[in-house]
């Protein structure tokens, strides 16, 4: 019984001598084979006409790059939300040109604060403003011969149903309206002509839409 796991410990033994001595050899003879390789391995040379990343992010920056002293080539009107202003980009470079205060105040400029814009705005009793909040969404210019006219730009007040309306050569809100009969306020739609006459091919009339 004995000689039995002597036999069996000496065979595991020796198996186990053999995969050892098998895997030095194994790795030598690839360390071998790497040292007697002494020419370094060739890499790749890029395609010549393959733009790297950082010429070709450059050339796209270039696209919209408007330098200092240049001008852009056209504005961008868009509505502040919560903020109840409209402001001007330039494109395509995106540098804010103005804030143009409408529902909310703005002591930068006095709007809210000085006795015309109050009037503008609208007021209490007290001389109060009647809403300290605005909400601007979607800002429309006017119309005539079935293109921008560049007069007006007409934008909502989706928390108080209310209706601005901002002259385009002073950049500044002139008129104010309150619609008590919507909710939801939310998108106007300047007319291009006029219905019944087609001499009158200018905006006369705004569309409001209500969400419920």
């Amino acid at each position: 019984m004995s000689n039995k796991k002597e036999d069996l410990s000496a065979a595991t033994v020796g198996i186990g001598r053999r995969r050892f001595i098998n895997t030095a050899a194994l790795a030598g003879l690839t360390v071998g084979v790497a040292a007697c390789n002494d020419k370094p391995a060739a890499s790749a040379a890029p395609a010549a006409s393959a733009p790297t990343p950082v010429a070709h992010a450059a050339s796209e920056v270039g696209k919209y790059e408007v330098a200092p002293g240049q001008l852009d080539e056209y504005y961008a009107f868009s509505s502040g939300g919560h903020s109840g202003n409209v402001r001007i980009y330039g494109l395509p470079s995106g540098r804010l040109f103005k804030n143009i205060p409408v529902f909310n105040t703005d002591c930068l400029v006095g709007w809210g604060i000085t006795n015309e814009s109050k009037k503008i705005i609208g007021t209490k009793p007290d001389g109060s403003l009647k809403y300290q909040t605005g909400d601007t969404h979607h800002v429309h210019p006017s119309y005539k011969d079935g293109t921008y006219d560049g007069r007006y730009i007409f934008v909502n007040d989706k928390i108080h149903g209310r209706l601005a309306r901002i002259r385009l050569d002073t950049m500044e809100t002139d008129k104010i309206t309150e619609l008590p009969l919507v909710q939801g306020f939310h998108g106007v739609f300047p007319d291009k002509r006029d219905p019944v006459d087609a001499a009158i091919n200018h905006t006369t009339r705004v569309f409001c839409g209500g969400e419920f």
